[in-house]
């Protein structure tokens, strides 16, 4: 369960020698072992295919096309109710068996607070477990945000990231953000996606009742990917105002 550590500081020469563990798929080429970012606008339905991953996992269903080994799966799916969740998976799950490897809880602790403890108590009880789900980061951010929002943002994600690769478990934690699309449309075309992850976890930190201050350059940002957007639904005919207003709440 445990992945290997390698040392901070190492030749080249060395590198090449050293066997070094594959890459632990969770879903092969889509959701490797580690930390995993799942980021969209309000609505757009990243719970319920969160739910269905969820399921394919725990029951070691095929996903797009690529095998999966049945796991162990933590969904703290945070802005649930029971009921809900209830609903879903008889529309999902329907007459087929229970899917006994799914857990499924709507409170958690915050990080720093407990989660990483609940957490690690949960993997020892479940130790095929292979992913957790987070439903959403800004539901288990630590209370504490006084100081810098980007050491804030690094310090909770890193707090996640270790335990993941401690584990060897992938954590996906879930966004909300409307720089979602962008930063996909890049990753895809092989472009750097830091900068805009950056920005995602940074407006997603803010409280309902919150506005940041945004530099230069993260205005610049979100004025093209807004425009993209937009240019997006001019071409396809289904404009609206809802690009514009993305924008506006981000201020």
């Amino acid at each position: 369960m445990y992945t290997t550590k390698l040392p901070k500081v190492i030749s080249a020469e060395d590198l090449l020698s050293t066997p070094i563990p594959p890459t632990k798929w969770i879903i092969p080429g889509l959701l490797p072992a580690g930390l995993a970012l799942f980021a969209g606008p309000s609505k757009a339905g990243k719970s319920w295919l969160t739910l269905w991953l969820c399921l394919q996992v725990a029951q070691g269903k095929p996903v797009w096309g690529r095998e999966v080994e049945p796991r162990t799966v933590l969904y703290l799916s945070l802005e649930d109710t029971l009921n809900r969740l209830q609903e879903r998976l008889f529309r999902l799950v329907g007459s087929e068996d229970t899917p006994e490897r799914l857990i499924l809880q709507t409170e958690c602790q915050s990080i720093g607070q407990g989660l990483e403890e609940q957490i690690t108590s949960f993997l020892y009880n479940h130790s095929d477990t292979g992913l957790v789900v987070i439903d959403t980061l800004q539901k288990v951010r630590s209370c504490d945000q006084s100081g810098s929002m980007y050491a804030s943002d690094y310090k909770d994600v890193s707090t996640l990231k270790a335990l993941a690769d401690k584990y060897g478990i992938c954590i996906l934690l879930i966004l909300l953000k409307a720089l979602a699309p962008y930063c996909y449309q890049q990753r895809a075309l092989g472009h750097g996606t830091q900068e805009v992850g950056k920005l995602i976890l940074k407006i997603d930190s803010l409280p309902a009742d919150k506005k940041a201050t945004f530099s230069t350059e993260e205005i610049r940002l979100m004025r093209i990917t807004i425009n993209r957007l937009r240019n997006e639904r001019l071409g396809k005919g289904q404009y609206t105002d809802a690009a514009d207003d993305m924008l506006l709440k981000l201020f």
